[in-house]
């Protein structure tokens, strides 16, 4: 019987060993992906807040073509 337990207790390591390092893995690849997320997140930001900005800086300028119209016309 002592060949039974012998081999049963190296069956439970390997299987602790097996499912902590599945764990591990599927742990990296969670927090992988939760980067990649926020990092593609941040991007989106930029694009707005870039485009937001192109659109004040084209909005002034349209009102200094008026306004540089308006002044040459009086």
């Amino acid at each position: 019987m002592t060949g039974f337990f012998a081999r049963s207790h190296a069956a439970w390591y390997t299987l602790l060993l097996v499912t902590v390092g599945t764990g591990g893995g599927i742990y990296a690849i969670h927090r992988s992906q939760t980067t990649e997320r926020e990092n593609l997140h941040k991007g989106v930001l930029r694009d707005q807040e870039l485009y937001m900005l192109k659109k004040a800086q084209h909005k002034l300028l349209k009102e200094k073509q008026v306004a540089q119209r308006s002044s040459d016309a009086g």
